[in-house]
Order: C-alpha cells, then sequence, then structure tokens
C-alpha cells in the first residue's frame, strides 16, 4: 500500500502553522521529508510520529480535519 504524503501547503494547513514553520522542521530533522524537485513531500507516518513526539515534550499541536 502507498502511504500518504502531504505537500508543504496542505501540512501548512492541516496544522495551522506557517510554512516557514514546517520547512524549519524538515530542515532540523525534526519532520521527516523527501524531496521531489524543488518541492518537499512529507509522509504521512511521519507527521503522526512528529505531533507525538511534539506532543510527549508538552507542545500542543494537532491536525485539523
Amino acid at each position: 500500500m502507498i502511504e500518504r504524503h502531504y505537500t508543504t501547503s496542505e501540512l501548512c494547513d492541516l496544522l495551522s502553522v506557517h510554512e516557514e514553520t514546517v520547512r524549519k522542521y524538515a530542515r532540523t530533522g525534526e519532520l521527516p521529508s523527501v524531496r521531489i524537485g524543488n518541492d518537499r513531500r512529507y509522509p504521512e507516518s511521519g507527521v503522526e510520529e512528529f505531533l507525538r513526539a511534539r506532543a510527549q515534550r508538552g507542545h500542543v499541536v494537532g491536525l485539523r480535519r
């Protein structure tokens, strides 16, 4: 089964954060991503792990559905 990957814009909408915030997390390696040309894609499993790790540290971040 192929895993869902989010674009930067889609992930920003889901997390209610600015695009630069998502890019910063990707640059630091906190948020797994795959480069495709000049774009990045964020695997759903990596986003879920990122949110779990942030929640364990006491940061309130959640997906908007």
